[in-house]
């Protein structure tokens, strides 16, 4: 059975926390990648910027549904939802921009377990770190069909 370590891309483009919004999207499209890793100087994995990431930031957030009442506002919809889309709106750096909650793998995993774990969780790339948190790879959907074929 293959595993992370032989199907995952080794050359990846990352950006540092504080790398300008505008820099991450142009480094995305120069690249060709709809994800790009955020790392620190030891390249430890600290977030990721993805489309969906970069998406919202270019859209203007949806604003909840709200009652007046009594001088108040009663919202009719989750402001947890506005709020992370309102932060992302208003990014100005990686760390502002990322997703910072990242399914990683190991290197260990085999190609049962990635795509598993790609399909419960709805994710189209998973970062592969070491035990200390070290950015080694990614492995995308692509990587995923090279691997089968």
């Amino acid at each position: 059975m293959k595993t992370a370590k032989q199907i995952m891309t080794k050359s990846i483009h990352s950006v540092n926390p504080t790398a300008a919004v505008k820099t991450i999207i142009q480094k995305m499209a120069k690249a060709g990648v709809t994800a790009i890793p955020v790392v620190d100087k030891k390249n430890k994995l600290l977030g990721i910027v993805t489309e969906a990431d970069v998406a919202t930031h270019e859209l203007n957030p949806h604003t909840p549904r709200a009652i007046s009442l009594l001088g108040g506002l009663i919202y009719l919809e989750n402001t947890e939802k506005y709020n992370e889309e309102l932060k992302k709106f208003c990014a100005q750096t990686a760390s502002d921009l990322m997703t910072k909650e990242v399914i990683t793998i190991n290197e260990n995993a085999t190609l049962d377990e990635i795509i598993a774990i790609m399909q419960e969780k709805q994710v189209g790339r998973l970062p592969v770190i070491d035990e200390k948190g070290i950015l080694k790879g990614i492995v995308t959907r692509t990587d995923i069909i090279k691997a089968i074929n």
